[in-house]
């Protein structure tokens, strides 16, 4: 049988490289397109930076149990921080984040209400300062809960995701607005066709005859979220199926296997947890960088959990 555990260490130097090449590819690109924000010139805004996010807190907990040297751990997590501010996408912050929480609340049963107490005093300080600083423009003001909630209302009488959400369409909330408008054509398509879904690479095609007013720019776009992605696209027996397996099912595998030995492809389910969180706000899945990384990290959870077994 394949072992992969003999190419351990080759992998977790694969995902160290990965992210400074991706910072060294970005800055090029940016500067030769002039932009503001750190822009990949292989991938999307927001899959650059939740690819980026995933590798940071993987290579985290890596560094964390000293299976990689403390310098270039803490090196490739600055450099992937410093990914996060440049491309300033405000998902993948939260995405990083909430799968360190959920990791770290999860990890040990018997302290759950220690950890959730720690946990909790550390948000309440963090969301504290946050406010403080949106409060004295401290942050920019994409990032501040201040200058973004002036342009949002809410108004639940109504029926569709579009007209409940109504947001003012400015630098900052452009990407807000038109993740509402794809959600709400995407579910309009769930609600027709819940069992079977619209068929596999119909969603582009159809966006527009279940949006609300045609409020979906007519070019290629993606739903920005891989729950309905698959959903509209399979239905949602199998596409929440899929979700589970690509997403979920690699931490679940983490928690059932008693492993005898510590390595990097212990940690690797934190990769495809992180970029579960991050498939709430854009959907990477189809892209085929995400999807190989997500489906290698499932095997190799998959071969590991099997050979545990065994033993």
């Amino acid at each position: 049988m394949y072992d992969i555990g003999k190419y351990q260490k080759q992998i977790l130097i694969g995902f160290v490289i990965s992210i400074f090449f991706l910072f060294f590819e970005a800055s090029i690109n940016t500067v030769i397109r002039g932009s503001g924000r750190l822009l990949s010139g292989s991938l999307s805004l927001n899959t650059f930076a939740n690819i980026s996010a995933a590798i940071a807190l993987y290579i985290g907990f890596v560094t964390m149990k000293s299976q990689i040297s403390k310098f270039w751990g803490l090196l490739t997590i600055f450099i992937s921080i410093l990914i996060l501010i440049g491309s300033g996408t405000r998902g993948a912050f939260l995405a990083l984040v909430l799968a360190y929480i959920i990791i770290y609340l999860t990890a040990n049963h018997k302290k759950f209400v220690l950890n959730f107490l720690k946990v909790g005093i550390g948000l309440l300080s963090l969301v504290v300062v946050y406010f403080i600083a949106s409060s004295n423009q401290w942050i920019p003001e994409r990032f501040s809960v201040n200058e973004i909630s002036k342009k949002i209302k809410v108004d639940f009488s109504k029926s569709n995701l579009s007209n409940v959400i109504k947001v003012k369409v400015t630098e900052e909330t452009t990407s807000i607005k038109s993740r509402i408008d794809l959600f709400d054509s995407s579910l309009n398509m769930i609600m027709e066709n819940p069992w079977t879904g619209i068929g596999v690479g119909r969603w582009n095609r159809y966006k527009n005859d279940y949006s609300i007013s045609n409020r979906v720019p007519n070019v290629l776009l993606d739903t920005h979220n891989d729950y309905l992605a698959l959903t509209t696209q399979y239905g949602l027996p199998l596409g929440l199926l899929f979700a589970y397996v690509i997403f979920l099912y690699p931490m679940v595998l983490h928690k059932r296997t008693n492993y005898k030995g510590s390595g990097p492809l212990n940690w690797l389910f934190v990769i495809n947890f992180v970029m579960a969180i991050a498939a709430i706000s854009n959907a990477g899945f189809f892209k085929h960088q995400v999807s190989a990384m997500l489906l290698f990290s499932m095997c190799c959870n998959l071969k590991m959990y099997t050979e545990n077994e065994k033993t």
